[in-house]
This record gives structure tokens, sequence and C-alpha cells, in this order.
């Protein structure tokens, strides 16, 4: 039948059936659960799951950290901006924001209606940032019309991008 001796049948007689040593008012999931193979299966998965994060979460920050060390060469940023819903974009922000820091909640839209858009058209700016991909996007968005662009971003987290993007004001003639 495909089953070996050592493993344990479980028939509908014998899940009817109390076994010997049962403890009253337990049922067939709690001693499952007290199953050997089950205590096992569930140490393997959490080792497994624990080993996972505990080595991609610093080769993930690295690869990261590689755009900011790059955007380290350039000049310092103007503005670093930090999601601040974030616990990692705040630690991250303190270890690489150079220039004024900026919490943002996710919207770009305060940033780029508080001056940035005015400032943007005249100044060529160095911007970084720990945010989310979609505030990266539509910043850069809102930026192409107004200027040159060079771009870098990296994944630092499942949430989170390490970027930059520095601005050469386009002059309109004519």
């Amino acid at each position: 039948d495909g089953v070996s001796p050592s493993e344990p049948v479980i028939c509908a007689a014998a899940q009817q059936s109390e076994p010997a040593g049962a403890r009253e008012g337990e049922d067939e999931v709690t001693r499952k659960a007290d199953h050997p193979r089950v205590g096992l299966m569930k140490r393997r998965l959490f080792l497994k799951a624990s080993a996972t994060t505990a080595l991609a979460a610093p080769a993930m920050t690295a690869s990261a950290l590689g755009v900011a060390g790059a955007a380290r060469a350039a000049p310092r940023a103007d503005r670093f901006f930090y999601d601040d819903r974030f616990e990692e974009a705040q630690a991250l922000a303190a270890r690489l924001g150079a220039g004024a820091k900026l919490a943002v909640s996710g919207d770009v839209t305060l940033v780029w209606t508080g001056g940035l858009s005015l400032v943007s058209r005249e100044t060529a700016l160095t911007l970084e940032g720990v945010t989310t991909e979609s505030f990266y996007f539509c910043l850069k968005t809102l930026l192409q019309p107004h200027a040159a662009l060079e771009t870098q971003i990296a994944r630092a987290t499942k949430d989170l991008h390490v970027w930059s993007i520095r601005s050469n004001p386009q002059r309109k003639t004519g």
C-alpha cells in the first residue's frame, strides 16, 4: 500500500475509538500535534523560515546600501526622504542620509506642492530616499517634464527601496 510500518495509520475506526493513554477532553487535532513527527516538521519549518530571513535581510540591505554608496560618490543630497511608517526606513535614513531629511508617509503630493516643484525647475538637485517604490516612481514622474534625470534604485526590504535622483533642469529656449 506504500505505507511503511513505522508511520501511523489513521482509519475511520481508529478515529472513533479512544486510543490508549488518551486524556479526557483531548481531540484528534491535539493528539496529532503531540505526535513527534508533527513537532519535528514545525521545528524544521520554523528553522528554515528563520534562517532564510536572517540570511536574506542583510543581503537585501547590502545591495540597497550599494546604491546609497554610489550616491555618496555623487554630491551630497539636497534632500533625503524616508518613509516614517517603517522603522527600517528610519534606521537607514539615520545611517545614509546626508542633507535635509524629510519624513514622508508614502505621499509625494505635499513635498511636490510644498516647493519642490518650483525649485526643481530652476536648480540642479540631488534627491535620495528610503521609501516605497511608489513614492520614488511618482517623484521621478513629476520631475521628468522639467529636468534631465539620472536615477538609481535598489530594493532594501520587502516594502522599501533605496534610491537617488539627480536632476538637471532643462531650460526652455525660444
